[in-house]
Formats: C-alpha cells, structure tokens, sequence
C-alpha cells in the first residue's frame, strides 16, 4: 500500500482521486489490483489516500485531481509522478 498524499483539495464539496498508468496510457493499469482510488477531500489542511501500487515490476505514472462532487468534474490536476516498481 502507497500513500498518496496533496494540498489544495479542500471542503464537503469536493473529492481526490488517485491512480497509476503505464506511461503513455491515459487510465488506471490493468494489472490487478486496479491501482486507482478516490475519497472525501478534508475540511481543511492536506488530504491522504491509500492506493496499491501495481504489482507488476515497472515504472507508472501517478495521477491526481481534485473534483467537484456535484459535476465529476476536475477542479485542480496535480502534477504527475513517476513511480518505479523493482522486483522483490
């Protein structure tokens, strides 16, 4: 299990979603578990989501946004990150 976590999702209105692609892909990887999640943005103060990391040794790309609740819509998209996965 991985942490994500960020700043500038804030209120009731308001969601953070996760996840990890290949690069060059645009959605979660397939390889299972699907290394995607969302959640409840906090009140105030950072937000914190636990996500899978692939089990497939490899390097993804980390993707997160911040989303209105009412319109699924991204209000704020974080920059994105690679992450490597080593055999073990």
């Amino acid at each position: 299990m991985l942490t994500a976590t960020g700043h500038g999702c804030n209120g009731s209105n308001y969601g953070v979603n996760v996840y990890m692609h290949d690069p060059g892909s645009t959605g979660p990887s397939p390889d299972p578990p699907p290394a995607a999640n969302s959640g409840q943005a906090p009140p105030d103060g950072p937000w914190s989501i636990l996500i899978e990391a692939p089990r497939t040794p490899g390097t993804y790309v980390a993707e997160a946004s911040c989303f209105d609740v009412g319109t699924q819509k991204a209000v704020l998209t974080y920059a994105s990150q690679p992450f490597t996965v080593v055999p073990g």
